[in-house]
């Protein structure tokens, strides 16, 4: 019997930090669209993926304003 293949993801992101970090970036990008199908797969992807309490954590992430690095050199 093959394998779930939200299982196979949910193994990927246990074993490769690097997967789940890139992953998790990708649904906050989605959450951040203007395009509500966008954003409603980042949801969905976050929920089925991460979990609740990480889609409640990204939607607050990507509610918060991204503020410009302040130049030092100034």
């Amino acid at each position: 019997m093959a394998r779930d293949f939200r299982e196979l993801i949910r193994e990927d992101i246990r074993n490769n930090p690097d997967f789940a970090a890139g992953l998790y970036q990708d649904c906050i990008d989605l959450l951040q669209s203007d395009d509500s199908e966008d954003r409603d797969t980042g949801e969905s992807m976050l929920r089925n993926y991460f979990g609740a309490d990480a889609l409640r954590a990204a939607r607050l992430q990507a509610d918060t304003p991204v503020e410009p690095a302040s130049n030092a050199a100034n």
